[in-house]
């Protein structure tokens, strides 16, 4: 089954909703071939059904991230080393080892402190600014920066700074849009988390699991209530809406199609996320639902390494924030907020707040 798009509705939305079209088709088809406007050589499969985006993820053994070399141009031909997201078994599986022991439950735990500490340092200072006020830049941008910058345990006077240029290059790293200016801050942020990390980097070159100054720095970058509704927030708004391609190694069946080898295939978390309850009249964010398994944070090896960091963050975070401030509102209608539509994590570029 082939439907062509004027755009791929799976890489726009309406506000936090998805298209139209893409619940369309998720009611009709789990798996289908749609027009990709120029992006992987135009014709690509997009996975929309559970049970198929489920098996696509989990496969690694006829599933790549690495593209062929038919596709080696633009996005998908940039080398980005040490980034997990870029990396098949067994060398995933060797990167992924080293940073799992940071991420165990105990680990997090241990970093409840100084999430909870970051937190009331940025509210403090967001109350000592005062309303209005740009809860992006003052709230929701550097907690995750700072937060990534205790884990790396880089000093206190270094991590504004670098936080800083976390969030100022994280879009452009993935925005095809980016002018030549933007990636000149990306080549200084990279320079920085280099410097930075390289004398906590030197007891460990000499262990079994060597890596280079250039891995550490990208496979820290991707990281970036209660806990029912931490679930269901990331459930209905799917920040991340689509998983990173996979390219088929050899004919695969999936469900009832056949993904022919070297074909690239694009997993809708969203549409999976957004998928009509049995039951449910319309797809609701309801904080008292049992929202434990939605794929936010993908699924398989790829499995987002940060996922129990990142719910840390969020039920320290919202319950605070609305703490401080019970009168929170916009200062705009919501149907204003400008929505950054070309990087891997959807969400708005201002968010105007009074209180």
């Amino acid at each position: 089954m082939s439907k062509r798009l004027k755009t791929a509705a799976h890489t726009r939305r309406n506000g936090i909703e998805p298209m139209p079209e893409l619940a369309d088709i998720s009611a009709r088809t789990p798996l289908v071939r749609v027009d990709a406007q120029g992006a992987f050589a135009g014709w690509h499969w997009l996975a929309t059904g559970f049970d198929e985006v489920r098996a696509i993820l989990s496969d690694d053994h006829r599933f790549s991230m690495i593209p062929p070399p038919t596709q080696m141009h633009g996005a998908a031909g940039r080398v980005e080393i040490g980034n997990l997201l870029r990396y098949d078994p067994p060398e995933h599986t060797r990167l992924r080892k080293m940073l799992v022991p940071e991420f165990t439950v105990r680990r997090i735990r241990r970093l409840e402190p100084f999430v909870t500490e970051i937190v009331d340092d940025c509210l403090d200072a967001l109350e000592l600014a005062g309303p209005p006020a740009d809860l992006m830049p003052t709230f929701a941008l550097p907690i995750p920066g700072l937060v990534g910058c205790a884990l790396l345990g880089v000093p206190r006077d270094d991590a504004a700074d670098l936080a800083r240029h976390f969030v100022s290059t994280s879009a452009a790293a993935t925005d095809h849009r980016t002018d030549p200016r933007e990636r000149e801050r990306m080549r200084a942020a990279i320079s920085l988390v280099t410097r930075t990390q390289a004398p906590r980097r030197t007891d460990h070159r000499s262990s079994p699991h060597r890596t280079s100054d250039w891995h550490l720095p990208r496979t820290c970058w991707p990281w970036r209530p209660a806990p029912t509704t931490v679930e269901e927030l990331l459930r209905y708004v799917s920040s991340v809406p689509n998983s990173i391609p996979r390219y088929a190694l050899k004919d695969v069946r999936v469900g009832d199609q056949v993904i022919r080898t070297g074909e690239v295939v694009m997993c809708s978390l969203l549409a999976v996320n957004r998928a009509q309850l049995p039951g449910v009249p319309h797809d609701t964010l309801d904080i008292t639902r049992d929202s434990s398994g939605h794929m936010a944070f993908g699924h398989g090896i790829h499995h987002c390494l940060g996922a129990s960091l990142s719910r840390l963050e969020l039920r320290i975070a919202l319950p605070a924030l609305l703490r401080r401030f019970p009168g929170l509102r916009l200062t705009v209608p919501a149907e204003q907020l400008r929505y950054r539509t070309w990087t891997p994590n959807y969400g708005v570029d201002v968010l105007p707040v009074v209180w």
